[in-house]
């Protein structure tokens, strides 16, 4: 870096000519913001025709700060802002690996682009003036090794914001000619920029892009013989580049657009709007003028039936933010209508429906609604289809031996919960009763009036019987037994048919 009272000595590339000049006295200047010694180029927008103080416009010049005098041209000049424009990085004025021998032009910088996007876009300081579009009218492939497969690039003229080039890169080989299709490209982004070539081979910006924030209008289409490149994309927001099809004498196709009803109520509408292609690209939602309540996913399509015009209202990022946050209104069975909530908590499973609430007690009738006055947070506990079966309270019959299935009732067993009871209609079976929540297949069972307070004392009861068992399969097919021998032991065997 620079540093006040620092005089810069000009070394000519195309002669033995040095100048001097004197050095910048605050920061901003361009000398403190490059490395030096450097080569660069003086006035390469020919904005001094006539040269300045001895510089020539468009030479290149081996740029050195000096500190203390600035002989023997005393006083120096001070140089315009801004007037030198960096070439390659280097600091001899070699062109080629050549010390120049007599006056030449400072060296080019040449911009290289995939057609098809396999390789990121590039520069390079190597000498591919042979190769450029405008000399050959055709792309052309090259390779770094011979162990790469080749890629077909289009080679122009890097533009000014490119430079420095690279002077040190690996070594292309030509191996030979190739095309780029002309392809329709729909580029949405938030860029400062976006390169591409067009089908005449020639560079193209589209200059800052505002487009993935907010899609309405900001999608730019361009016909580009090379897969285009997003510079400096902002971040979180994403990009698009969608291949439209191909171009039709250098111009983009006509699109065809589908929009289908996100509740699948109104017929299809065709449009050919071209503003609806962002919307197509990133997935968004619209309503539109004439359908204010429908939501809209729109799709591209290839034949626009009675395709009408179409005005969009709105962009949603999905069919639910488009439709809106559904809205509950919660009535409690025992003091209708006293007691109500609202809520926009995801109820949509519970409609019609009556459920219990973790954070109050009651049953809760479910209804969706339009408008609500407030809004309260509701957790579900467990749901049951009416009122009378969610006051109901639940018991759960499990068999002491584990062998038959469970049994959920809403007879009243409240005085033998944590007991063992016995059923009229199976009291060789012993059950374990507690309460449940789970109100599924619940009925009513027919017990006998006397409790006990375990398995084994409700088994001592029982008579211990000799059973018979035998497998009737005439398939071979093994069955599994289970049963309480007389001593309350579990015993298990299996019987082959």
């Amino acid at each position: 870096m620079s540093v006040p009272n620092t005089y810069y000595r000009f070394e000519s590339c195309c002669s033995d000519e040095v100048l001097y000049f004197q050095g910048p006295f605050y920061a901003l200047d361009y000398f403190y913001t490059i490395s030096l010694p450097q080569v660069l180029i003086f006035d390469s927008g020919g904005v001094f025709p006539l040269g300045f103080d001895g510089l020539i416009s468009g030479n290149c010049y081996l740029v050195t700060p000096v500190i203390g005098s600035c002989a023997p041209n005393t006083p120096c000049s001070f140089l315009p802002s801004n007037c030198m424009s960096i070439t390659d990085g280097r600091t001899r004025c070699y062109v080629a690996g050549e010390l120049y021998g007599e006056c030449a032009p400072c060296p080019d910088c040449y911009l290289l682009m995939s057609c098809d996007g396999t390789v990121d876009f590039f520069t390079t300081s190597q000498d591919l003036s042979a190769y450029l579009y405008s000399v050959t009218g055709q792309s052309v492939l090259l390779y770094t090794t011979d162990a790469t497969t080749p890629v077909c690039y289009q080679v122009v003229l890097a533009p000014p914001e490119l430079l420095p080039c690279p002077f040190f890169t690996p070594t292309l080989y030509f191996s030979g000619f190739c095309d780029c299709d002309c392809i329709c490209y729909s580029v949405i982004a938030n860029a400062k920029d976006c390169y591409y070539i067009d089908c005449d081979g020639n560079f193209q910006q589209t200059g800052v892009l505002t487009g993935s924030a907010s899609p309405a209008g900001n999608e730019v289409k361009f016909c580009s013989s090379v897969y285009p490149a997003i510079i400096n994309n902002a971040i979180p927001y994403p990009y698009y580049i969608t291949n439209t099809g191909d171009c039709i004498d250098g111009e983009c196709p006509v699109i065809c657009y589908v929009l289908e009803d996100c509740d699948g109520i109104e017929d299809p509408i065709y449009t050919n709007n071209t503003s609806l292609g962002a919307y197509a690209i990133i997935g968004s939602i619209i309503t539109i003028v004439g359908y204010p309540n429908t939501c809209w996913e729109v799709i591209d399509t290839v034949e626009c039936d009675c395709a009408i015009n179409v005005s969009v209202i709105n962009s949603f990022d999905g069919c639910p933010e488009c439709k809106g946050t559904p809205k509950y209104k919660l009535t409690n069975c025992d003091k209708p209508p006293l007691t109500v909530v609202y809520t926009t908590s995801d109820l949509s499973a519970y409609v019609g429906e009556v459920i219990i609430r973790l954070d109050c007690p009651g049953c809760w009738i479910v209804e969706e609604v339009d408008l609500i006055p407030s809004d309260v947070p509701i957790t579900v506990d467990t749901s049951y289809i009416g009122c009378v079966e969610c006051a109901r309270t639940y018991y759960l019959l499990e068999d002491c031996s584990g062998y038959l299935p469970d049994v959920i009732t809403y007879t009243d067993l409240s005085a033998y919960v944590g007991d063992v009871i016995k059923l009229e209609y199976c009291p060789e079976t012993c059950w374990e009763v507690s309460i449940s929540l789970d109100s599924t297949d619940a009925g009513e069972v027919v017990f006998i009036n006397q409790g006990y307070s375990s398995c084994e004392t409700c088994w001592a009861t029982l008579p211990c019987i000799c059973t018979t068992v035998r497998n009737d399969y005439t398939e071979e097919s093994s069955l599994d037994y289970r049963y309480v021998d007389c001593d309350f032991n579990f015993q298990d065997f299996t019987l082959l048919s």
